[in-house]
């Protein structure tokens, strides 16, 4: 649990399909409270969520449609209650995801960057206070989701390297050798962001490791 400057921060080993992260956000003044990608064995989050000392649900935020993604959703809206803001529309979200869209989330709010590549409709999460970022299936410590290799290209490339090194990134899937870091360690050693950074050709390249 991360409690640093402002938001607090909830991971969740949600368990699921592989590995599965959930995450809870918590403004600590209002008790307004979101939850990313309820996925997995929901009784997990809402064990987290019973720990609150109280909980004012205001988000549910979905980084992608994947179905692994959104395993825990009918579980976890039996008793937390919110809107449901996805970029996909075949989940009729209350609330359709756009690029740089800002969501109100107690006294802050919470950036939407819209990231193809893993599937169309996939989309960040990113907070400045603790500045932290929930990639989903796009970035994982040391790897990349399956992708579409020019959209993926050009989402690491112009929306995720561009992003302050000191940002914690918190991937969608337990997969790397830390269950998070921040992007500039994940820059010096996730070998797909080091050839994005660099031409699409050494991305393509890469990208045969992908597995």
């Amino acid at each position: 649990m991360q409690t640093e400057n402002h938001i607090q921060i909830i991971q969740i080993e949600a368990g699921g399909f592989d590995h599965n992260f959930a995450y809870l956000l918590q403004d600590p003044e209002t008790t307004e409270t979101a939850v990313i990608d309820p996925c997995g064995d929901g009784s997990r989050i809402l064990q987290e969520l019973s720990r609150l000392p109280a909980c004012k649900p205001r988000w549910i935020l979905i980084t992608h449609a994947h179905r692994d993604h959104l395993s825990g959703l009918d579980a976890v809206r039996k008793h937390f209650s919110a809107p449901l803001a996805a970029a996909s529309k075949k989940l009729h979200p209350d609330l359709l995801l756009q690029d740089a869209m800002r969501i109100p989330f107690g006294h802050t709010c919470i950036e939407v960057l819209s990231v193809p590549g893993h599937t169309d409709d996939s989309v960040c999460f990113k907070i400045n206070a603790p500045p932290a970022l929930f990639t989903g299936d796009t970035l994982f410590i040391e790897d990349i989701g399956f992708c579409n290799a020019t959209e993926m290209f050009q989402s690491l490339q112009q929306k995720i390297l561009p992003l302050p090194g000191d940002l914690m990134i918190y991937p969608g899937h337990d997969y790397g050798s830390v269950p998070h870091a921040t992007l500039k360690e994940i820059r010096m050693k996730n070998p797909y962001l080091q050839a994005a950074g660099k031409s699409f050709q050494d991305f393509l390249d890469q990208l045969q490791h992908l597995s």
